[in-house]
């Protein structure tokens, strides 16, 4: 319903194709208006990216106490994020694990690669600023964008949410409900 609002078409007339890794896009005969997406669900709650053109990533994930986020910070971070969280504050680190995972995760779904690319290939910043390069891997492919933006945002409390785009992200807008087709009257 929502891609097909942005397409001014009905959600029966898309059609969805699959990268080699599974990232969905809209067929090719959308391909001159086609919008870009990526979704991300955690307990109960899901987010939704589109952007009018573009590679996007998401991800949301609910701040967990009972996660072992140090022994996950060292299989799955790089070397210069598990050295940056284990100068942190026993306080701020579950923070700093979910800020920085949300980061790679909506940074390889952006790429189209997903789990493919391993985490620790790449570095984020653990804590803020808001908005941030990406070291470490190059784009896979010859057309995707060499300049990525990682934004973090605040958006519920309780959960940790990032957005990567191809490009820099110009500004944000946002719904926090979307209309059910039974309420279309």
């Amino acid at each position: 319903m929502i891609l097909a609002s942005y397409l001014g078409a009905t959600p029966d007339q898309l059609r969805f194709t699959y990268g080699v890794n599974g990232k969905p896009a809209l067929d090719p005969e959308y391909h001159d208006k086609s919008p870009q997406f990526n979704l991300s669900h955690s307990h109960g709650l899901a987010l939704y990216a589109i952007t009018a053109g573009g590679e996007v990533g998401v991800d949301i994930e609910r701040v967990r106490l009972d996660l072992r986020h140090s022994a996950l910070v060292g299989r799955y971070f790089s070397p210069q994020e598990t050295a940056e969280y284990q100068l942190l504050p026993a306080r701020l680190r579950v923070r700093a694990f979910f800020h920085g995972w949300t980061l790679k995760e909506s940074y390889v779904k952006a790429l189209g690669t997903g789990l493919a690319t391993p985490f620790n290939s790449f570095t984020v910043p653990m804590t803020p600023p808001t908005r941030y390069p990406v070291s470490g891997t190059q784009s896979p492919s010859a057309h995707l964008p060499p300049c990525w933006t990682l934004t973090k945002l605040a958006l519920v409390p309780h959960y940790a949410v990032a957005i990567t785009t191809a490009g820099p992200l110009n500004s944000i807008h946002h719904r926090w409900a979307w209309p059910l087709a039974t309420d279309r009257g």
